[in-house]
């Protein structure tokens, strides 16, 4: 069986990205932190990310109850607004959320 599946409804996953501008960290510190996901069906949901150690430019997100309300492919970015102005976006990972028996 695979280890850590993600189901519809869960609630409580974490999400956690680290932000990069080519192969260094991003301090993101003081900025605006959102992740962005992007259901199967196509709807694109923005979520303010909370800071897990911001100055290795980790950011996550947990889900609650309504977050994931599909099964499939998801798509998540991260989006950053430096204190300073600059926006960063990091690459598009994937994830399946998978039905319940």
């Amino acid at each position: 069986m695979p280890a850590n599946e993600i189901h519809k409804n869960d609630i409580g996953t974490k999400f956690q990205i680290t932000v990069y501008d080519g192969t260094s960290v991003v301090d993101v510190t003081g900025g605006t932190k959102n992740i962005i996901f992007k259901k199967p069906g196509g709807t694109v949901v923005t979520h303010t990310a909370s800071d897990e150690d911001a100055t290795n430019g980790v950011i996550s997100y947990t889900t609650v109850d309504g977050d994931l309300d599909e099964i499939g492919i998801w798509r998540i970015q991260a989006k950053i607004t430096t204190a300073g102005g600059s926006v960063f976006k990091t690459d598009v990972s994937t994830f399946k959320v998978f039905d319940n028996i």
